[in-house]
């Protein structure tokens, strides 16, 4: 009976342990996937904000020093009455924001340069002069990119719960950076940097924090399902501001 009761202690530690291993490895495997679609995100969106304005240097023989800006970069046009070639530009809304981004290339070089799919764009059509790339967030959760001339976003990373974009303005009183959600501004082109948030959830429901809400990208209160939740911000700046109007 002894050696029963010590076989039965040591089967329910044992399988006790194996359950919280296997929660653990679960909870690991969820986060190190969420981090790894986090910086696919944010490499994708900031390698195209980091080039976001360029206009490629070309030969000018009636230029003083022989060279100038390829002067064709038509971008995001907005304004009125002469529209400005916007580089940044986006949407706000409920189920998830919309940002675009713009820069123009050299057209000896287009096989060289691609858009957020890697596509490159052929100088010869005109809607295809400006390298244009938009992010957004599906319906059905999924980051989307949708780049030059392309008629269908492409989805890239699943169970996105929140994608926001915010916008950096200097106040002029103040000298200071601002950060304003798409509408909270007149002025594109005094945009000078983006954050980024993403809000990730993970595929698990063995979550042992139940019933604990985590917090969005605005910090509001999300209900925990049992699945794991991150969220995760980047500001990026933009480096071709010369180039804007």
């Amino acid at each position: 009976m002894v050696g029963i009761t010590v076989g039965m202690l040591v089967s329910v530690a044992a399988v006790g342990t194996l359950v919280y291993n296997r929660v653990s490895s679960t909870m690991v495997a969820d986060t190190v996937a969420l981090q790894q679609d986090a910086a696919t995100v944010m490499r994708m969106i900031g390698r195209q904000l980091k080039q976001t304005g360029a206009v490629p240097v070309v030969n000018d023989p009636l230029a003083p020093l022989k060279f100038g800006y390829q002067d064709t970069y038509l971008g995001l046009p907005q304004g009125t009455p002469t529209p400005a070639p916007v580089s940044v530009d986006g949407t706000n809304v409920a189920s998830g924001d919309t940002l675009r981004v713009s820069y123009t290339y050299n057209p000896n070089q287009a096989a060289t340069v691609g858009d957020c799919m890697g596509e490159s764009p052929d100088p010869t059509i005109p809607a295809e002069r400006d390298i244009i790339n938009t992010f957004s967030r599906g319906v059905d959760g999924q980051f989307l990119c949708q780049g030059t001339n392309q008629p269908n976003a492409q989805p890239v990373v699943n169970n996105v719960e929140e994608l926001q974009f915010w916008y950096a303005v200097r106040d002029p009183a103040t000298n200071q950076l601002r950060y304003f959600e798409a509408g909270g501004f007149a002025d594109w082109t005094t945009v000078e940097a983006v954050q980024v948030c993403i809000r990730l959830a993970g595929t698990s429901g063995n979550n042992p924090t139940v019933g604990v809400a985590s917090t969005g990208c605005t910090g509001q209160a999300v209900a925990d399902d049992g699945r794991i939740r991150r969220v995760f911000r980047q500001v990026f700046t933009l480096r071709n501001l010369q180039s804007q109007g």
